[in-house]
């Protein structure tokens, strides 16, 4: 299980990191009111 995972993120590790940059670059844009979004999470 364990290998299987880190197979999986070794393969798409850049796939998984722009999409991480790409959310957290356009989080502002879609979620205009950040205070009401922290208290969701």
């Amino acid at each position: 299980m364990v290998e299987n995972i880190k197979h999986f993120l070794h393969k798409r590790k850049y796939e998984l990191l722009l999409v991480a940059l790409v959310q957290h670059l356009f989080i502002g844009i879609f979620l205009n009111d950040l205070s009401f979004y922290t208290k969701i999470i």
